[in-house]
């Protein structure tokens, strides 16, 4: 008669469940790791295992087995793997905004450092002014019916000074009404415990009370694309996206006013002590956010 394979059990709180290199793997490649390296690390520590004759280990057996494997990949992905496996211990939620003018990647940058961090909830300053322009009318809040850039339009006075202040002062009107929704939300976060990134220009710094930003579980960023060259490239290819309703064109003829936001946001940073991140490299730029929060995250467990 043939000798059942003996199968490997994790206990966890109580249960058992078998040994799975496909979740080991899953959970790796959350921090980043090739799936191809997460899985072979997977499979040599089930052979170690085996070869030691352990066919039964706690879940924090595991978890620091698959540690010590992470510290010959590097230091850097072995602390991101600590803050995932000790990330049940911190009760607050996580609450990172993350702003930017048109085009320089806000929306992009906030999907990948959700997936990077298990966020479910992401949501964009446009959602919300559209939400914002469906409960009130033009009449009582006219720059909220226009583009970011050209919000200076619906103001009630035309006395300016420069094109600078026309359009930034534009821009700071729509953002105040916007401001209100976006803590809003960080309110309900905090209060029933969600997780969120807020993304979007409508994201800046200076218009967000500083008693959110002071909590430790609060981030906040701002992108920026210094090159102009580079940063008209990013519509170009944007514009090739099918559900984007509007051309190249639309943005390039106002790359001028979106430039100057572009600066006025970043200058707003630096002016309040908010880290500026360089978009033009994605990976970079998700890398640098994600392991900002990891960071102070760790230094609150530890």
């Amino acid at each position: 008669m043939e000798e059942k394979k003996k199968e490997i059990t994790v206990i966890k709180d109580g249960a058992r469940v078998p040994y799975s290199r496909s979740i080991i793997s899953q959970s790796l490649t959350k921090i980043g790791l090739e799936p191809s390296i997460a899985y072979h690390i997977a499979q040599q520590i089930k052979d170690e295992l085996l070869r030691e004759g352990i066919f039964e280990l706690k879940v924090e057996e595991l978890g620091r087995r698959i540690y010590e494997k992470l510290l010959k990949v590097s230091i850097r992905t072995a602390s991101q793997y600590k803050w995932w496996d000790r990330r049940k211990e911190i009760q607050e939620p996580i609450i990172i905004l993350i702003g930017g003018a048109s085009g320089v990647g806000s929306s992009t940058t906030a999907f990948q450092v959700a997936q990077r961090l298990g966020i479910r909830n992401v949501i964009g300053t446009d959602m919300l002014r559209e939400v914002m322009r469906k409960v009130l009318s033009r009449e009582l809040l006219p720059t909220l019916y226009e583009s970011s850039f050209l919000a200076w339009r619906a103001m009630r006075t035309s006395v300016f000074t420069n094109e600078r202040e026309k359009i930034i002062s534009g821009f700071e009107d729509q953002m105040r009404f916007v401001s209100v929704a976006i803590e809003a939300i960080m309110e309900r976060a905090i209060r029933e415990g969600i997780s969120i990134i807020i993304e979007g220009i409508h994201v800046v710094p200076g218009f967000i009370k500083g008693e959110y930003l002071k909590k430790p579980y609060v981030f906040m960023f701002t992108l920026k694309m210094d090159d102009p060259g580079r940063h008209k490239e990013r519509f170009i290819l944007r514009s090739q996206e099918t559900y984007l309703k509007r051309p190249a064109d639309y943005y390039l003829g106002h790359f001028n006013e979106i430039r100057i936001i572009h600066d006025y946001i970043v200058s707003q940073a630096e002016k309040n002590g908010v880290e500026v991140v360089d978009s033009y490299n994605l990976d970079e730029a998700v890398e640098r956010i994600t392991n900002r929060v990891i960071e102070r995250l760790l230094s609150e467990i530890y």
